[in-house]
């Protein structure tokens, strides 16, 4: 639909409706399930966590993000192949101000199943390692243990059993990726709002303390050279 000039606020809502509607059709009936339900989650998380809390938000408030620091973002419902969802990124601003509302990452990705570091597209992506975040791994193992205690203590019908059950399958299908190595997306390289941070925002958080080594992140460096500048540097 192409929507005309809008002068008053009668004309906004008439429009706004019309889009919202439109929306609505678009994902009952061209997305399949699973599309449709995480567009329709991303668009409650773009409302409840950022439209909502957009005015109120103070990155001060935020730790200090350093270069390397690998930090949990929301990077929203995306088209093609531009990642999206909950995704692992990298902190790459050389001094990044904590009262600077926005930061650079590489979004990060874990190997897929039967998947080889060699097997990566070496000119757009970077192998960083195995089990590199060994704090936030230690942190799901813990809680994994804690919640098989908890499933333990109650019967299959208690709700509390239901729901700790669905947090252990979240928490170890994350600790499963974790441990299959990582991968810096270096040709999808982006500025985000800070707002989009889940973790870490205080420094007792899991991920606060890691930095990734000097080498790996010169390596991510000539990578954004030959990508964007046709240069490399010298490691």
């Amino acid at each position: 639909m192409e929507i005309k000039e809008l002068k008053t606020q009668q004309d906004l809502e008439n429009s706004l409706t019309q889009v919202l509607n439109e929306l609505k059709k678009t994902i009952l009936n061209d997305l399949d399930f699973k599309q449709a339900k995480l567009l329709t989650y991303w668009l409650n998380d773009w409302n409840e966590k950022f439209l909502k809390n957009e005015k109120q938000f103070d990155p001060k408030k935020l730790i200090k993000y350093r270069r390397g620091n690998i930090v949990s973002v929301h990077l929203g419902y995306n088209i093609g192949s531009e990642q999206g969802g909950l995704h692992y990124g990298l902190v790459i601003d050389n001094n990044n101000e904590k009262s600077s509302k926005v930061i650079t990452i590489i979004p990060l990705r874990s190997l897929k199943d039967n998947e080889k570091p060699e097997d990566i597209d070496d000119r757009f992506e970077l192998y960083l390692g195995d089990a590199i975040l060994t704090d936030k791994i230690k942190f799901l193992e813990n809680q994994i243990a804690y919640l098989d205690e908890q499933i333990k203590q109650s019967t299959i019908k208690d709700k509390s059993h239901i729901l700790c059950s669905r947090k252990r399958d979240r928490y170890m299908k994350e600790l499963n990726n974790l441990k299959k190595g990582s991968v810096a997306i270096v040709s999808q390289i982006r500025t985000i709002s800070k707002m989009r941070i889940y973790e870490p925002i205080k420094a007792y958080h899991s991920l606060s303390n890691f930095i990734l080594s000097t080498d790996k992140l010169n390596e991510i460096d000539n990578m954004i050279k030959k990508l964007f500048l046709g240069k490399t540097i010298d490691t």
